[in-house]
C-alpha cells in the first residue's frame, strides 16, 4: 500500500474542498463511460484510498476521514488495503446499497454543500442525491478533478473487430429500429450497449471487449463518436457514421443531428448517462422531448437470440475445459508432492485460457487458498502462500474470446486428503443451493428474488448466509443488466437471458466456498407457461467435499444428470 501517495492525494482533495467552499466531495467508482472495471491509474477512488476492488463509493469530507463504502464482497479486502488512519471503511449490510448508505450519511454528517463529478456520476445517482440529501450540490462537468489528481490516459487502442450477422443474429439498423420509431433519437452511452448495437468489439480496456465511444441512434443512421481518445481504426460502413471529435465538439454534433432530424423524442438511460452529458441534452432539447424509459436497451440486449446463445455455448465449453484441466493439474501436482504457490494456481489458470484462444480475461482471476477464500473478491494471488495437502482452494475465473462475449464460473476444490469435516459440510450446503436454483421450474414472470431464495435457503437453514446476490446477467460484459438474482430484485426472468447462479459460504480467517454456474433461461417444454434453466458451465464437482447424506434423493439425481453431461464434455475433476 502506498500510504504516502494516499496522504498527498487526500491533502489535494481537502485543498479542492476549501477552494470551492465545499463540505464534501462524492467520488464514484467509474470512469467517464461509467464502466465497472476501471484501471487503477484511471480511478480516483483508488488513488485516494488504495482500495483495488471494482465496486465502492467514496466521500471526502472537510472534517472527517475519507469514508469508503463497500458491500459484503469487499469488507475484508477494503480493511486490508486501506490506511485506516486516513480512510474509514463503511461496511454496508445487504439490506442497504452502498450508495444509499452514503446518502444517509450526508445528512447525519450535516453536509451542507456537496461536490459531484458530473463526468463520472450517472443521472440516476445525481437524482438520488437531490431527492435524498439535504444539501446544495455543485456539479463539476469539466474534469476539474483531473486537474487536482491527474489520471492516466489510455494508450494505443486496437482496431475494431466487426462481427458478422451470423454471429450476432441481427444487423445494427434492425437493432436500432427495435428501440426507436422514425423521427426519434437515442443517445446510447453504455459501452457494452454500443458494442451490442454496432456489432463491433475493441478490447480497449482490460477485461472488456468494448470500445471507447458515444453513440446516437436514429431510424436510418447510427452515429458513433470517439471523443478525445486515441484514434483507432474502424471499418464502419453505412448506415453507421463514425467520427473522431474533441470533447468541445460533442454538443455541436448532437445539435447538428437534431437540426437535421427534428426528433419528437430523445431517449437516454438514467443509469448509464453521465450528469454532464444530460446537462448537454437539457440545453439542446425541450424537456418534453427527453425520455428515459427504464432499461430500454439493456433489456433488449439481455435477451440473447439463437446465434448469440450458440456462441456463448461454444465459449463456455472452452472455459469449462480450462477450469477442469487446471483443477486436475493442481490436484495431480499436490499428489506428487510438488511445491505450489497460490500464485501458481492464478498463473496456470490464465495460461490455460490463452492456450484455449482467449483474447483477454473477463475479470481478474480469483485464486484463493485456505482462509483467503473467505474474501469474496480476493485480490492479488500471493507468491508466499503455499498450497498444502488438505487445503481447500477457490477458483473464480472467466475469459473473452474473439466474438467478445464474457464467460464466468467458480469452483471450490480440495487438494490432497480431507482433514477438516467442516469443509465438507459447508461445500455440500453451497452445492445444495446451486442444485436447487439451477433445477428450478418457474412460471413465466417469476422475479429474480425467487431464485435467490431457492439458492440461499439450504444455507440459511444451517445458520450460514452470504452477503452478495445469487446471480448477475452475463453478455458482452461479465456483469450485464436486465436480470439478476438477489432478494431485492424485482425484474421478471425472461427467456433467452443468461445469468449466473453463485451461492457461497464465507468464514473469516477460516475459508470460503463458492460454486458458480452460468445458465440460459429457456421455455420448459414439459409444462406450458413455465421456464427452466440450461447450464452453459459444465464442470464436475469435487466428490471429496460432498457429504451425500446431506443431499436429498432429488438433489443426488440433479447431480447425477449434470455430471453425466460433464463426463461427455470431459470436464469432470
Amino acid at each position: 500500500m502506498n500510504q504516502n501517495n494516499t496522504a498527498v492525494n487526500l491533502s489535494k482533495m481537502h485543498e479542492f474542498l476549501e477552494k470551492n467552499q465545499l463540505d464534501a466531495m462524492f467520488i464514484n467508482d467509474t470512469d467517464r463511460y461509467l464502466n465497472e472495471y476501471v484501471p487503477r491509474d484511471q480511478a480516483h477512488y483508488y488513488l485516494l484510498t488504495q482500495f483495488s476492488g471494482s465496486t465502492c463509493k467514496l466521500l471526502i469530507t472537510k472534517h472527517h476521514k475519507a469514508r469508503l463504502y463497500v458491500d459484503g464482497r469487499y469488507h475484508q479486502q477494503a480493511e486490508h488495503e486501506c490506511d485506516l488512519d486516513q480512510v474509514e471503511v463503511v461496511k454496508c449490510p445487504q439490506t442497504i446499497s452502498i450508495f444509499h448508505k452514503l446518502l444517509e450519511d450526508l445528512n447525519q454528517l450535516n453536509i451542507k454543500k456537496l461536490g459531484v463529478d458530473g463526468q463520472r456520476t450517472s443521472v440516476m445517482e445525481e437524482e438520488n442525491i437531490i431527492q435524498n440529501a439535504k444539501c446544495d450540490v455543485s456539479y463539476f462537468d469539466q474534469d476539474e478533478l483531473v486537474e487536482v489528481i491527474p489520471l492516466s490516459k489510455s494508450g494505443l487502442l486496437k482496431p475494431l473487430k466487426h462481427l458478422e450477422v451470423k454471429v450476432c443474429g441481427s444487423d445494427p439498423l434492425s437493432k436500432a429500429r427495435s428501440l426507436i420509431n422514425e423521427g426519434e433519437m437515442y443517445l446510447v452511452s453504455a459501452l457494452d450497449s454500443i458494442a451490442w448495437v454496432t456489432n463491433a468489439r475493441g478490447f480497449h480496456q482490460p477485461f472488456q471487449s468494448t470500445f471507447f465511444a458515444r453513440c446516437i441512434l436514429t431510424y436510418n443512421k447510427i452515429y458513433v463518436f470517439n471523443i478525445d481518445e486515441q484514434a483507432y481504426e474502424t471499418n464502419f460502413a453505412e448506415p453507421i457514421v463514425f467520427k473522431h471529435i474533441s470533447v468541445n465538439q460533442w454538443a455541436d454534433n448532437i445539435k447538428a443531428i437534431a437540426s437535421k432530424l427534428q426528433p419528437s423524442k430523445v431517449y437516454y438511460d438514467k443509469e448509464c448517462l453521465t450528469g454532464a452529458d444530460y446537462r448537454i441534452l437539457r440545453d439542446i432539447f425541450a424537456r418534453e422531448q427527453l425520455s428515459a424509459p427504464k432499461e430500454r436497451i439493456i433489456l433488449k440486449q439481455s435477451i440473447k437470440n439463437d446465434n448469440e446463445i450458440e456462441v456463448l455455448k461454444r465459449n463456455f465449453q472452452k472455459s469449462s475445459q480450462v477450469v477442469a484441466e487446471t483443477i486436475r493439474q493442481i490436484k495431480r501436482a499436490v499428489k506428487e508432492n510438488k511445491k505450489l504457490l497460490e500464485k501458481d494456481l492464478y498463473d496456470m489458470t490464465n495460461e490455460n485460457y490463452k492456450r484455449m484462444g482467449a483474447i483477454d480475461l473477463s475479470f481478474n482471476t480469483i485464486a484463493a487458498v485456505g482462509a483467503n477464500a473467505s474474501i469474496v473478491h480476493y485480490g492479488k494471488a500471493s507468491d508466499q502462500v503455499m498450497i498444502k495437502n488438505g487445503d481447500m482452494l477457490l477458483l473464480d475465473s472467466g475469459a473473452i474470446y474473439e466474438e467478445g462475449y464474457a464467460t464466468d464460473k467458480t469452483r471450490t476444490f480440495l487438494v490432497g486428503e480431507l482433514k477438516d469435516p467442516k469443509l465438507k459440510k459447508i461445500y455440500t450446503l453451497v452445492l445444495k443451493g446451486l442444485l436447487n436454483a439451477q433445477n428450478a421450474i418457474v412460471p413465466e414472470g417469476t422475479l429474480g428474488a425467487a431464485i435467490d431464495i431457492l439458492a440461499r435457503n439450504p444455507i440459511l437453514q444451517h445458520g450460514y448466509n452470504y452477503l452478495h446476490g445469487t446471480g448477475h446477467g452475463i453478455g458482452i460484459n461479465t456483469h450485464e443488466g436486465g436480470i439478476a438474482f438477489s432478494f431485492k430484485n424485482n425484474m421478471p426472468i425472461k427467456m433467452g437471458q443468461v445469468v449466473s447462479i453463485e451461492p457461497g459460504i464465507y468464514i473469516a480467517g477460516y475459508g470460503g466456498v463458492r460454486l458458480e454456474n452460468v445458465v440460459v433461461v429457456e421455455k420448459n417444454p414439459s409444462i406450458e407457461g413455465t421456464l427452466r434453466f440450461r447450464p452453459l458451465v459444465n464442470i464436475g464437482f469435487d466428490h471429496d467435499l460432498i457429504d451425500f447424506n446431506l443431499l436429498t434423493k432429488e438433489e443426488q439425481k440433479y447431480l447425477e444428470v449434470y455430471e453425466a453431461e460433464c463426463e461427455k464434455q470431459k470436464t469432470l475433476i
